[in-house]
């Protein structure tokens, strides 16, 4: 078969190691698409033991690059008092290398 006027040799791919390349390739592009384009949110609940055990849930959402110490604080008013959440940590250097390293294989195959 042709390519681009040019003829396209399918042996390598009949030997193993053409094959791995091929399964690299493909395995490294699903991994740094995946992390970089992750979101989720995490929700919890907070309860006052008053008298009317009410509740007050508390949603935020993030994504990558996972730099939760960057995210906005939650203030709200639960049980009577006003109150601050913020969300430690930043694992944004985890993320990037894992994408920086995926990149750089998908790159190399």
């Amino acid at each position: 078969s042709t390519l681009l006027g040019s003829v396209f040799n399918t042996e390598v791919l009949k030997q193993p190691r053409g094959f791995m390349r091929c399964l690299q390739f493909l395995f490294a592009m699903l991994a740094f698409s995946c992390c970089a384009g992750f979101g989720s949110h995490m929700k919890f609940s907070i309860t006052c033991s008053d008298s009317n055990f009410t509740m007050h849930h508390v949603n935020q959402e993030y994504s990558y690059p996972f730099q939760l110490d960057h995210l906005d604080q939650k203030k709200f008013n639960a049980c009577g008092e006003d109150t601050t959440v913020s969300f430690p940590g930043d694992f944004s250097s985890d993320a990037k290398f894992f994408v920086a390293i995926g990149v750089l294989c998908w790159l190399y195959t």
